[in-house]
């Protein structure tokens, strides 16, 4: 069976997870892997209570503009809704006794290429292993965070969510 929703998809995926997590026993050990679908193309307008992003009126730019200066307010209003979103989801938590979670957040590889500004290599970003496709955020959060607010400059931290996800796992 196929259902219509009219829902933004970001929404969406928080909603599915806090109701999948609420029909779970409550002590179980549990891990959800929530892949937003934002912010990426077709650039839109997200719903005006999840941004404060002053976009043009109408739903998103044309779908075939290519000028970075259109399109990046439409990308960074589906940013912040997926931030809105996952406090949403992270206040959830706190509020249904989940507040001692791991959480791990990385974004994917980079800025789509229709927002490279004229000074950026095509050849060099989304998709690729030069600085614009692998230096991407990665954060984490929780009670196994030895060292609060560190950063680290180089790419091997993202390499260490597998092994924290399986320690997690299996303590």
């Amino acid at each position: 069976m196929t259902e219509t929703s009219t829902t933004y998809a970001t929404t969406q995926t928080v909603d599915d997870t806090i109701r999948w997590r609420g029909e779970q026993e409550a002590a179980a050990s549990w891990m959800v892997w929530l892949a937003f679908n934002a912010p990426h193309a077709p650039f839109h307008a997200p719903p005006a209570d999840l941004h404060d992003q002053d976009l043009p009126s109408g739903a998103g730019p044309d779908t075939s503009a290519t000028d970075p200066e259109l399109l990046r307010p439409y990308y960074l209003a589906a940013a912040q809704a997926m931030d809105t979103e996952l406090g949403c989801l992270l206040r959830w938590m706190e509020a249904n006794g989940h507040g001692d979670t791991d959480i791990l957040f990385i974004a994917d590889n980079g800025a789509p290429p229709e927002l490279y500004e004229a000074t950026m290599d095509p050849k060099r970003g989304k998709g690729t292993l030069f600085e614009a496709g692998v230096h991407v955020p990665f954060c984490v959060s929780g009670p196994s965070v030895a060292e609060a607010g560190r950063v680290e400059d180089h790419d091997a931290a993202a390499r260490r969510a597998e092994e924290r996800a399986r320690k997690a796992a299996d303590p």
